[in-house]
């Protein structure tokens, strides 16, 4: 392959959604502290998409755990998170301990 055939206009660059399979879930055991349970989720079956990580605390037991910005959580204390809404996915987090699977979202730059 020649090195002309790579090239992509600048005005055809964009940032795109890669089509790869998620990594494998991994799971994060959480422990609520007097703050919460330090991060954020965004999403839910009303909008036609997934719970996903928005925010983690810095220091936070998600943090420390390995919860990332962008993560989906699939399941949370064994309840699937294909099909909730946003409130239903914040009532099962009330939780003292909460037990997250989640998958990361992998983003591709087209350029």
């Amino acid at each position: 392959m020649r090195s002309s055939q790579l090239f992509v206009p600048k005005q055809q660059r964009r940032l795109a959604r890669a089509s790869f399979p998620p990594e494998r879930p991994r799971r994060c055991l959480i422990h609520k502290s007097h703050e919460g349970l330090g991060f954020s989720i965004r999403g839910g079956s009303e909008h036609g998409v997934g719970i996903y990580v928005s925010l983690v605390e810095p220091g936070s037991s998600a943090e420390r755990e390995g919860l990332r910005v962008g993560d989906q959580i699939m399941k949370v204390n064994n309840m699937v998170f294909d099909r909730v809404t946003h409130g239903e996915a914040v009532k099962v987090m009330c939780d003292l301990y909460v037990s997250v699977c989640v998958s990361e979202r992998v983003f591709l730059a087209v350029f």
